[in-house]
Formats: C-alpha cells, structure tokens, sequence
C-alpha cells in the first residue's frame, strides 16, 4: 500500500520514495542472501528509518537484544 510500515504515512505524504529497511541489520549476516530475504525487509520513510537506525539498532549493535526483539516483534503485527 505504499505506506510506512513504522508510521503509517503514504508515500506521497512523505514527499519521497520509501526506503527498505533490513530489520535485522545486513552487516550481521555472513551470508548477504540471507540477510535480503523478504521475511527480514520491510519498507518504512525517511525520517523512521534514520530514527530506528540511530536508536534500535545502535542499541542492538551494544548487546541490548531485548529491546531489538520488541521491535521486530512490533513490526510482524499486521
């Protein structure tokens, strides 16, 4: 539906494409197929997808697993 899956706004609200996001990030991956499975993308704007980069995911990347898995959770709810 061309909307973000974080926020809900449509594409053309945001004034710009959407962006894919790898839900679990792709440098974690050894293998890159892997890693593009449509099952660990989802599409989001902008502006979610530089906030979840600088706050989920960096807290991710520090060991903070639980906090990830509630935001993976999140995003599988339809």
């Amino acid at each position: 539906g061309y909307r973000c899956r974080h926020c809900g706004r449509p594409q053309e609200e945001n004034g710009e494409r959407l962006s894919v996001d790898h839900i679990i990030p792709w440098r974690l991956f050894e293998d890159k197929q892997a890693a593009n499975d449509e099952k660990n993308l989802v599409a989001v704007c902008k502006s979610c997808h530089s906030r979840k980069t600088s706050r989920a995911e960096q807290r991710y990347l520090r060991g903070d697993v639980v906090d990830f898995r509630r935001y993976q959770e999140a995003l599988a709810q339809p």
